[in-house]
């Protein structure tokens, strides 16, 4: 903040000018006058240059612009969902979001549990324009897609439609989907948002008819997309399900939905943002054969096993117990 000398008296406020403590050589307009002032106080200010001489950077997204007294350089304070120096960045995930949903007759006993986590996962998300927008895309022999990123932007309706898909027969042609995927998430008319991220769940159990085929495709979604295969079924493919997910902790199965929707929100959310910090709690639980063979052996193993746990530090978030099978605790 730039302050004047005055010069001259004008408008003091009565018994100002008093130079308290003889250091008082500028002055300020207090209520209806003047009054004078040590020269380093610090006030609230009207209009700010910053340190690298912008002048009044205008706040986005709904900011207001701070007049801290302690604030050297141009600052926005920041409301709702975003941050940065001007409120530019959006710190809510947010996502061009697309399920691929196998229909084939391999998991057709299982769809209603495909539907179940779809819902289970929307529900937490906020839909909507520059939020998360959803398609959804169904296979066997054939892709179809069910509704595109245009048709829902409120939950009722989404829940509404991803209830009214139906089980088909046949083989499980991936790669019918994967090809679907990437013509839906890329075109304008689609109704994507062209600056967000895209996303995919496909859930399926890894067995897929063309496998070779439907690991090419992806490897073309990979460029631009994140795709995360959720297993389904009793004999799900493991191996496929790795390969065909952007990378292996984005291959899951539908047991872990937690794990599915936590890292959703990490991928989606902006990197640079500090308001959102996911914490993981984990518990070790440690079954030590106390029988006498081999024993010694067994409790130095155990001992070194316990001294690397502890060098990651034990915390409230990671906790350790330990059962034997010996009679004595």
């Amino acid at each position: 903040m730039e302050r004047h000398c005055i010069p001259s008296e004008y408008a003091w406020i009565t018994g100002e000018p008093n130079n308290l403590y003889s250091n008082e050589n500028c002055g300020e307009i207090y209520g209806i006058g003047w009054n004078d002032l040590d020269f380093t106080a610090k006030l609230p200010v009207v209009c700010q240059i910053g340190k690298d001489n912008s002048v009044n950077i205008p706040c986005k997204n709904g900011g207001a612009c701070s007049n801290s007294i302690y604030d050297d350089n141009v600052k926005c304070d920041c409301y709702d969902r975003y941050e940065g120096e001007t409120c530019e960045r959006d710190c809510r995930p947010s996502a061009d979001l697309m399920f691929i949903i196998d229909t084939s007759g391999s998991v057709e006993n299982y769809l209603d549990v495909i539907k179940q986590f779809i819902i289970n996962i929307i529900t937490r998300l906020p839909i909507g324009p520059d939020d998360f927008k959803v398609a959804c895309i169904s296979y066997n022999v054939n892709a179809n897609v069910v509704f595109d990123f245009s048709k829902h932007e409120n939950m009722s309706s989404l829940i509404s439609a991803i209830r009214s898909i139906t089980s088909g027969k046949g083989p499980t042609y991936t790669v019918h989907a994967l090809r679907q995927a990437r013509e839906v998430l890329f075109n304008i008319f689609s109704g994507v948002q062209p600056y967000a991220k895209k996303y995919i769940i496909l859930l399926y159990d890894g067995i897929s008819t063309d496998r070779n085929t439907a690991y090419t495709e992806t490897k073309l979604l990979h460029r631009s997309s994140i795709v995360t295969a959720v297993g389904i079924g009793t004999s799900e493919g493991h191996s496929e399900l790795v390969n065909i997910a952007s990378d292996a902790d984005h291959a899951s199965t539908y047991l872990h939905q937690n794990d599915v929707y936590n890292r959703l929100l990490k991928d989606t959310a902006d990197k640079d943002c500090t308001d959102c910090v996911l914490h993981s709690n984990v518990e070790i639980l440690i079954v030590f054969d106390a029988q006498v063979d081999d024993f010694m052996d067994r409790k130095q193993a155990l001992g070194q096993n316990i001294d690397l746990l502890s060098s990651f530090g034990l915390t409230a978030n990671l906790t350790v117990g330990m059962v034997t099978d010996s009679s004595n605790p």
